[in-house]
């Protein structure tokens, strides 16, 4: 069975995200604003926990973002999601999360910067979060 109103949006974006914001955006996406995500998955990383490739779950109003490796630093894997929908606004939904992402200015500040951000997002287990 398959329905018109039924989409998935594929999200890339090579910059890490700044987890103030992504708990912003998420709360917009979740209002329903851009249409219902009711299933999205794949990967990122928070602008605030270098080197931590993190697992992202997300089903109806609940959401994991969960660490899945560290050390990885140099790997190429940023934001790598699929969301899929009723009613998607795609353009909505990716300019939400880009606005998510470390800016310019931010980029340039580089990691040391980034340690500062707002983290509002819950905590990982210690040893997962102890990286060189």
């Amino acid at each position: 069975m398959t329905d018109p109103r039924v989409t998935t949006l594929r999200y890339e974006q090579p910059r890490p995200l700044h987890p103030g914001r992504l708990a912003a955006a998420l709360d917009d996406i979740d209002s329903g604003r851009w249409g219902i995500v009711l299933r999205s998955a794949g990967f990122c990383r928070l602008a605030t926990r270098l080197g931590i490739l993190a697992r992202w779950d997300h089903v109806g109003s609940a959401i994991w973002i969960d660490p899945q490796s560290t050390g990885q630093e140099d790997a190429t894997t940023a934001q790598d999601l699929a969301l899929t929908g009723l009613d998607l606004d795609h353009e909505g939904i990716r300019l939400a999360l880009d606005a998510a992402a470390v800016d310019d200015d931010e980029l340039i500040a580089g990691p040391h910067a980034w340690r500062r951000f707002t983290d509002p997002l819950p905590t990982w287990p210690a040893i997962v979060e102890e990286h060189p």
